[in-house]
């Protein structure tokens, strides 16, 4: 089961789906491969999605799942993905990343956990309610 309120949106692209929650105020990036063209639609909607936040004055809250099995990082997944990690530094929002359980996932989620973000408050989950839940709670949505 998924916790999706009422009134939630979904684009679907090659490979990605975006889901906006909450009036546009949460935004669930779902990647199903690792496609050069889904890591560019991805890597250019978390961007934008950024922009956005820093030109409304509005908090980022972006959960990445990344639990499908073909959605594994490649070399180049993860050169566009520091795009991500570096812009917009001062930008203040909670992003939740959603793994697939394994090993190498709970290292990757110690990693994050001992990397604190100055600005930006990351975790890591191996549920997608468990995700939700977090994002909600943690950037004030439940209040709203």
């Amino acid at each position: 089961m998924t916790l999706l309120p009422e009134g939630s949106v979904k684009e679907q692209q090659s490979g990605l789906t975006i889901e906006r929650l909450f009036e546009g105020k949460l935004v669930i990036f779902t990647l199903s491969d690792m496609k050069r063209e889904t890591v560019d639609a991805w890597i250019d909607a978390c961007l934008g999605e950024m922009r956005i936040c820093l030109e409304t004055g509005r908090l980022l809250r972006v959960i990445q799942d990344l639990s499908h099995p073909a959605a594994n990082h490649t070399p180049y997944s993860q050169k566009r993905g520091s795009e991500v990690t570096e812009a917009y530094p001062e930008l203040k929002g909670y992003v939740a990343f959603i793994l697939e359980s394994s090993v190498e996932a709970t290292r990757t989620q110690m990693f994050i956990r001992s990397q604190p973000h100055r600005y930006r408050v990351r975790d890591v989950f191996f549920d997608r309610d468990e995700a939700i839940i977090w994002i909600v709670q943690q950037s004030g949505l439940a209040s709203t």
